[in-house]
């Protein structure tokens, strides 16, 4: 409040408090010690409840955290979703935002996301257009694939009409011309879609420590890869 910062996010990169499909916040083990939180709500309106009870001293609005609910229903498998699972995400994305949530957020950057297929986003981020929510994405590879990441980012609002934010857009050292063809390519795409992305001016990161494991090592869950 001292820096003038009135409203925080939370749910971005995949990872939300909320829903949870499982009652628990493995989603949220990359950046937290989750066995000393204590959970007593399920549904984003439910968590909003308990934070509304704890008298913030910010607004506060969440995103519906893609890898939470996808875990919470298929687990640690590295796989497709049925049609059956792939309509129960659709519906607990409508209930949320119905219930408060601002939208969508993907981390398809991180172990758990890197092979889910561009259709079941697609599919999802329809569900958020149609409800008038934001889609916010941690891109595939800011990287040697930031181009096709961003590519696909710009595709998926292209096909979908949904408001998409590119998450933390930063570029990484040796990757700067990239970064700058990266960048044109969404100011071209602004003209005619609801497209942006942010950014942190600095040269350290919170990512965390595994996402610099080779790609074959991040499999599974944190002790699979230990």
């Amino acid at each position: 409040l001292l820096q003038g910062v009135t409203t925080i996010f939370g749910g971005v990169c995949g990872a939300s408090l909320a829903p949870l499909l499982s009652g628990d916040l493995n989603s949220i083990r990359k950046w937290t010690d989750t066995t000393q939180i204590n959970i007593n709500w399920h549904t984003v309106a439910e968590l909003l409840k308990v934070l509304e009870r704890r008298g913030l001293g910010v607004n506060f609005g969440t995103l519906v955290g893609h890898s939470t609910i996808r875990r919470g229903l298929v687990r640690e498998d590295a796989r497709d979703l049925t049609v059956p699972e792939l309509e129960a995400l659709k519906k607990v994305i409508r209930d949320a935002i119905k219930e408060g949530a601002f939208g969508l957020s993907t981390g398809l950057g991180y172990a758990h996301s890197r092979r889910v297929p561009y259709s079941e986003i697609k599919e999802l981020a329809r569900v958020v257009a149609e409800k008038g929510g934001v889609y916010a994405t941690h891109l595939r590879d800011d990287r040697e694939g930031v181009l096709a990441s961003v590519e696909e980012t710009i595709k998926i609002a292209e096909e979908t009409g949904v408001k998409t934010l590119i998450s933390h857009f930063k570029p990484i050292v040796g990757f700067e011309k990239d970064h700058q063809k990266a960048v044109e390519l969404i100011h071209r795409a602004a003209a005619s879609l609801n497209i942006h992305f942010d950014s942190y001016p600095f040269d350290e990161t919170i990512v965390p420590i595994y996402t610099l494991l080779p790609g074959w090592a991040q499999m599974g869950n944190l002790e699979i890869m230990l």
